[in-house]
């Protein structure tokens, strides 16, 4: 949104810059200050119908805009953004990444069963000498027995098994990050899970036999959690909409949203719960000048007078009030 210029009065001129006025404002000056109690609940007062009452007004300086435009005209501004359909990680994710994990353990267990039973039919004593030959690596073991190893255990089937140990490792990372490939990096890993499974099936004997039926059923399981692990990794776009927080309930609420809005420059947004807050806590001066300091970034200079006025009524003297006046009657046209 457009910058405002900036008097001499330093509190005004903090006031003229969007982002530090905020700060200004909402946090240094008002820091001391506690709202007073709100009083007895009681009904709320009715909605302010005005100018503001227009869901498509630009959040962030309140011009008119179209429902399909993606940018706003006047400022700038970028009226759509990409939000999860799940905020928070789901049950199922959770599920998901205990069997990823799960899943991570048996490509591991396997090959060393493997490794065991081949050292074992050529009569070494320590299995790991033959990583290396597997690996293609210069080790101890002599060529005549590394290849007598392979006979009994095929080296690319421990190398399939060592290759989808890392990958499965990446895919639990992105499962917990929530990146939107490894939705379908989990997919290929339940087949991967699916085919070695199988194959370790075919191939193994004894334990090994049981921890490749334990895979072929953890492939299963994850082509089950994927029916419910959409709404964890899509992102739907929605269009920015000019309105007040459903879970603002009383004064305090609107002010503590219209606060945040203005954090963020959404000027327009933190007028309409501004708004809202002085209605609720009308005496309270720090609301007032949070209005008025919303309003000149909007430049609706009339209504910022009406806010400053409202808040020289509660304290005639605050020198805040001075210099967001002298500030905006820098700002409104001369005549």
């Amino acid at each position: 949104p457009p910058s405002i210029p900036s008097p001499e009065s330093p509190a005004a001129a903090h006031a003229g810059r969007p982002a530090t006025l905020a700060g200004a404002i909402l946090h240094e000056d008002f820091a001391r200050r506690r709202p007073p109690p709100e009083p007895e609940p009681e009904p709320p007062p009715a909605p302010l119908q005005d100018e503001f009452d227009n869901p498509y007004l630009c959040p962030y300086c309140a011009a008119q805009t179209q429902p399909d435009d993606r940018k706003c005209q006047a400022c700038g501004a970028k009226l759509w953004i990409k939000t999860r359909r799940r905020e928070e990680r789901s049950t199922w994710l959770w599920a998901a990444l205990t069997v990823q994990m799960a899943g991570i353990i048996w490509p591991a267990t396997v090959p060393l069963l493997m490794l065991v039973y081949a050292a074992h039919e050529v009569e070494i004593d320590n299995p790991l000498t033959l990583v290396p030959a597997y690996l293609g690596l210069p080790g101890s073991v002599p060529p005549k027995v590394a290849n007598a190893a392979f006979e009994v255990m095929p080296r690319l089937y421990i190398l399939a098994f060592a290759f989808y140990l890392l990958f499965s490792l990446t895919i639990l990372i992105g499962l917990y990050l929530r990146w939107k490939p490894i939705f379908y990096l989990f997919l290929i890993s339940a087949l991967l899970a699916l085919v070695l499974g199988g194959a370790g099936m075919l191939l193994g004997q004894g334990v090994g036999l049981i921890c490749s039926g334990g895979g072929v059923i953890l492939a299963l399981l994850m082509f089950l959690l994927l029916l419910q692990l959409e709404d964890d990794f899509f992102l739907d776009e929605k269009r920015i909409l000019l309105r007040v927080d459903r879970s603002a309930k009383k004064g305090l609420d609107f002010l503590a949203s219209g606060r945040r809005y203005a954090r963020r420059n959404m000027w327009a947004t933190a007028v309409i719960h501004l708004r809202r807050a002085t209605s609720w806590l009308p005496d309270w001066i720090d609301g007032h000048l949070e209005l008025a300091v919303a309003y000149i970034n909007i430049k609706r200079y009339d209504l910022a007078a009406q806010a400053l006025a409202e808040a020289r009524r509660i304290s005639p003297d605050d020198p805040q009030v001075a210099e967001l006046t002298a500030l905006l009657d820098s700002l409104r046209p001369q005549t």
